[in-house]
């Protein structure tokens, strides 16, 4: 249950607060950027996009670094529409390798509540990889509260299930990747880091 973990943060004072929020992206194949997915032993997989959001206030901190997938299984091994779930993708022991991060700063507590209740309202959407994936979830619920914050290239690759067959991706891992690939160049001074492996920080947990 997503509020499971977005309640804690009321545990943090709003007066004099600060927020931090990160974006990070886990490309398909670490060697190959533009490799849009990656069919292995492990299954099929798009890469992930996913967000770790922090609010601070003096010595108090509260963190969480959560993802949307298919609630089947990690991975999702159709191109329809199936049920999802918010996922910690910080959990101890288990964080969350990425490639490529995005750091948002300077958001103010209204941004920050807007934000919360965007997670909230797109984590009832159905996954596709296709049509509204991880890439989208996060770029949904961003783009929302301030417009442009995050972007994708459009790719397109062989479709797995049918090799024959080319599919578009409008939002995907690879593409957001790109796209802060892009800007990066165009602006070096830019919070962006790319063409790392690390691991997402651990998050708080959830607060029942």
């Amino acid at each position: 249950d997503i509020n499971e973990y977005l309640r804690c943060f009321d545990n943090i004072s709003d007066a004099g607060a600060t927020y931090s929020i990160k974006v990070l992206v886990d490309i398909p194949v670490d060697a190959n950027p533009n490799s849009l997915i990656n069919v292995g032993a492990t299954g099929l997989s798009v890469g992930h996009v996913f967000l770790s959001i922090t609010k601070t206030n003096g010595s108090n901190s509260v963190s969480q670094t959560l993802g949307f997938y298919p609630a089947s299984d990690y991975k999702s091994l159709t191109l329809s529409p199936v049920s999802s779930k918010l996922a910690d993708d910080g959990k101890s022991g288990a964080t969350h390798e990425f490639n490529a991060s995005l750091s948002l700063d300077g958001w103010n507590t209204a941004e920050f509540k807007a934000l919360l209740n965007q997670l909230r309202l797109n984590s009832t959407m159905k996954y596709e990889i296709d049509g509204f994936n991880c890439a989208n979830f996060i770029g949904a619920s961003l783009n929302a509260v301030k417009p442009n914050t995050l972007n994708s290239v459009a790719t397109t690759g062989i479709n797995p299930l049918n090799p024959s067959e080319l599919i578009s991706i409008p939002w995907s891992p690879n593409g957001v990747y790109k796209a802060l690939v892009d800007q990066k160049a165009s602006n070096p001074y830019l919070p962006i880091n790319t063409g790392v492996i690390d691991k997402s920080g651990n998050s708080s947990g959830p607060c029942f």
